[in-house]
């Protein structure tokens, strides 16, 4: 069992390895009980160490294997999180193994690309519930042998945005004969790597209902996989294997499909969504829409909407927007104006609909258009200025 001694003395050798130029960890001292310190938190009960954050530390050009042993003493460990820390020189995450307390770990911003045992070490850690390795210059994930062994079954958020996995995305990697996730999971991002070759139709497992009475992702909230390489569409085939149900079963709070060549027809089970708050399907190569389900779709989204770069050519000038974050520019929309109601006008913080086919009269009231960032290109539109 670990003492508070002992805690205390391996953060300190931890911080001695580091450069602490900011001072955010200053409050570390022998003078006082490790529990108070900047970015140190403890159980109320038992006062282990269970959670760390690098508070955006610069641990300036640290080899980390040389330091971190001293935190792996913390077998009780829940809480880790050194992303954007400025750590370098990170070779390997063997010391991870032993944190078997571990449920959080960010290790976001730091370059892992010399670490080829990552799935692996993920893999010895059971209690992991959010792993987030957004932007650590990853590569080469799907040819990983271990992949096909790997099982995520507590894993709630699971973030490898902004790395450089460069293969075909493999139907195993959401098999849940081999990739098992949490019934509750609620956050998948993939965005921005250069995965390349169709979608899988397995992507429709993560939302599987009763095969196998396998988990499911009831709760899914987030997904993520645009800006890749993708060819092909994701469609309600996808989903076909779930059940007799053509609706999935999961309520979308946020997703981006960005640069997924979905087109021309507007993907017909996003029209399901009912709880989508923000929307990015831009440049997906969409003309074709269904205008009712289209119209519904777009009303009642209240955040953020993006569909720019399409072939969209439907008129909107019937619509009444209810969101702060619009941008429809570089489409065919037709018409006047969308509408906006006068509560969500003083909202509004970004409107973009240049480079479309709009035509009619634009009605300006400067005082409250002023706070107002605004794009926009109107064909034959006759200005009308109200101060």
């Amino acid at each position: 069992m670990m003492t508070i001694l002992t805690s205390q003395m391996s953060l300190l050798f931890f911080k001695w390895g580091i450069n602490d130029s900011l001072g955010q960890i200053s409050t570390w001292s022998t003078e006082k009980n490790c529990c108070v310190w900047e970015g140190v938190y403890c159980d109320n009960i038992s006062r282990r160490v269970t959670k760390l954050e690098s508070l955006f530390n610069d641990f300036d050009m640290i080899r980390i294997p040389s330091i971190q042993h001293n935190i792996t003493h913390s077998s009780k460990l829940v809480y880790l999180d050194l992303s954007y820390s400025f750590v370098t020189g990170m070779d390997n995450l063997d010391w991870l193994s032993p944190l078997s307390s571990l449920k959080y770990l960010n290790l976001s911003g730091i370059d892992l690309h010399k670490e080829t045992n990552w799935l692996q070490i993920v893999n010895t850690l059971p209690s992991l519930l959010e792993l987030q390795l957004s932007s650590c210059n990853l590569n080469n994930l799907m040819i990983n042998p271990y992949i096909k062994y790997l099982n995520l079954s507590s894993i709630v958020t699971l973030d490898l945005s902004l790395n450089n996995f460069t293969s075909h995305l493999p139907d195993r990697f959401f098999n849940l004969t081999y990739l098992t996730f949490h019934r509750k999971s609620r956050y998948l991002d993939l965005f921005h790597n250069q995965l390349q070759g169709s979608v899988p139709e397995e992507i429709g497992q993560l939302a599987r209902i009763y095969s196998f009475n396998s988990r499911n992702l009831s709760s899914l909230i987030y997904l993520s996989i645009g800006s890749n390489n993708f060819s092909g569409e994701i469609s309600n085939l996808h989903f076909s294997k779930l059940s007799s149900l053509v609706v999935p079963p999961f309520r979308l709070t946020y997703l981006s499909l960005r640069n997924t060549n979905q087109g021309p027809n507007f993907p017909s089970w996003i029209y399901t969504q009912k709880s989508l708050q923000h929307l990015d399907i831009s440049s997906l190569g969409i003309s074709l829409v269904d205008r009712n389900k289209f119209s519904s779709l777009i009303e009642r989204i209240p955040s953020e909407i993006i569909l720019s770069n399409n072939w969209i050519a439907e008129d909107i000038s019937n619509l009444t927007l209810n969101c702060s974050y619009i941008r429809l520019d570089h489409n065919n929309f037709t018409g006047g104006l969308p509408n906006i109601s006068w509560k969500n006008l003083k909202e509004l913080t970004f409107l973009n609909l240049w480079s479309n086919r709009l035509s009619g009269e634009v009605s300006l009231n400067l005082s409250i258009w002023k706070q107002l960032k605004v794009h926009i290109k109107l064909s034959f539109l006759l200005p009308c200025f109200r101060c």
